[in-house]
């Protein structure tokens, strides 16, 4: 049955991603032509806390007609969890302020643009009573129970593009190369990001790795005898997602120091294993870290059609009052199938590569597709 929505509001939380503004221009164009209004939250869950009336954008076909082609969210994100909130020395559940606000703006259905983390957060405030639909936004594909999530190949270009860029100075310089791709959990970002780049090793949080094994790969790539052109490849690059670690190691941390939502801010495991390489193998290997700018950009194709498809999705939902669901996009690329997933079934789904069908442990790399 369709319901009678006249007042959408929607936030955009968790870190920033091309498409976000694709998804709220689609959001909008779609809302309006069910004659329902939509205002923006900024900031994510922090812009339903305190207890004034919070500060809202009013958003209409005109203000958005240009947003699908912009980076990052024009209403803000952070990584503000609304059950556990910095006030003082203290962290406090501030809940029933985002329920009162949440009345105090008239709003039938709120939409959530998000990850993992947000994704979480809103699965609580549905069990209070909000009526909440998902789009998941992420660029390391770290949410469950869908084949894609908005931003993910506009990173995945930019992740290419520097991986493919830093075999040029390796080649010439000989020596190893270590990009550090973000991926706490999930691996996608660098094992895509690394066989479209052109690296030679890929290192996935899903999997330890041997730090032994990979000395071998790489004393073989490096001594391979010469072929036809006289030379020997000389150079290695090697994409390690921020997640891996090796066997009998812990993550690397830039800072232990959990967040609102108990996770430590991960960082150096490039840095880390190019440093051993350096001192166990004699080689010369340089690090580089890809965190916000792999953020960057205009969203691809690929992108803005999804943020079309999954905003305008995430709109019937609430017209036929499919609250706390996700919608999820299922073979896309880009004429799949969208559904709605209830939002336990979104947690309780893997997010990771699939080792077994997609990662050659043997040589730390994408596996070969198995003829019929």
């Amino acid at each position: 049955m369709v319901r009678s929505i006249v007042r959408i509001g929607v936030l955009t939380g968790g870190g920033d991603a091309p498409g976000m503004n694709a998804a709220l221009k689609a959001l909008v164009y779609r809302a309006s032509e069910c004659n329902a209004e939509v205002v923006g939250l900024y900031d994510g869950w922090e812009g339903l806390l305190g207890s004034t009336p919070p500060e809202v954008l009013a958003l209409d076909r005109a203000r958005v007609r240009l947003w699908d082609r912009e980076a990052g969210s024009n209403l803000g994100c952070t990584r503000t969890n609304p059950f556990r909130v910095e006030r003082g020395d203290r962290r406090e559940d501030c809940s029933r302020e985002i329920l009162s606000n949440i009345n105090t703006l008239g709003l039938d259905a709120l939409v959530v643009i998000g990850g993992r983390d947000t994704l979480g957060a809103a699965q609580r405030m549905h069990t209070l009573g909000v009526p909440i639909v998902v789009v998941p936004k992420s660029i390391d594909l770290e949410v469950g129970a869908t084949d894609y999530a908005i931003g993910f190949d506009s990173a995945l270009r930019n992740c290419t593009e520097i991986i493919a860029n830093s075999r040029s100075s390796a080649g010439a310089r000989r020596w190893v190369q270590v990009v550090e791709v973000v991926g706490r959990r999930a691996g996608h970002l660098a094992l895509w990001g690394g066989l479209a780049g052109g690296a030679q090793m890929i290192l996935l949080p899903e999997l330890p790795f041997s730090l032994e094994k990979v000395y071998a790969l790489l004393d073989a790539r490096l001594s391979v005898e010469r072929g036809r052109s006289g030379r020997n490849p000389r150079y290695a690059t090697v994409v390690v997602a921020e997640g891996a670690c090796a066997e009998g190691m812990h993550e690397v941390l830039v800072d232990a120091a959990p967040d609102a939502y108990g996770a430590s801010q991960l960082g150096g495991v490039g840095a880390l294993l190019a440093e051993r390489l350096r001192q166990d193998m004699g080689v010369d290997a340089r690090s580089v870290a890809l965190g916000h700018p792999l953020r960057g950009g205009v969203p691809t194709s690929l992108d803005r059609v999804m943020a079309h498809r999954l905003a305008s999705a995430a709109v019937d939902a609430c017209r036929v009052g499919a609250f706390g669901q996700m919608v999820s996009a299922v073979s896309t690329l880009p004429y799949g199938t969208v559904r709605y997933v209830p939002l336990p079934d979104v947690l309780a789904a893997p997010c990771n590569v699939n080792i077994a069908r997609d990662y050659d442990s043997d040589r730390y790399f994408a596996q070969r597709a198995l003829a019929p």
